[in-house]
């Protein structure tokens, strides 16, 4: 933890930046924030955000909002689905 303390607390003060901001434009407070991608496999990086945030903070499955083939199997879906996030938006993404 000690050697990544550093990066989760720049981490923590970019994010606080950012909900400043958008507090400011929106008038409105961050209620919740959804976290993906490989970093969320760190030692409980949700619970961390959420402590140092003080908002909820929750590991978001982007493969819950699909339907995916059978023949894929349901434990390694739900053990990499964190990975999926960026490809799985790439996928959507509209072509120009």
């Amino acid at each position: 933890f000690q050697l990544i303390k550093t990066v989760l607390d720049n981490l923590v003060n970019e994010l606080n930046l950012s909900f400043e901001y958008l507090k400011r434009e929106l008038e409105e407070e961050t209620r919740m924030m959804y976290i993906s991608g490989g970093s969320v496999h760190l030692f409980q990086l949700d619970e961390f955000l959420s402590q140092n945030l003080n908002i909820p903070t929750q590991k978001w499955n982007p493969a819950n909002a699909f339907k995916l083939n059978s023949g894929i199997a349901q434990e390694q879906l739900e053990r990499y689905s964190s990975d999926l996030a960026v490809a799985i938006g790439l996928a959507l993404a509209k072509k120009d």
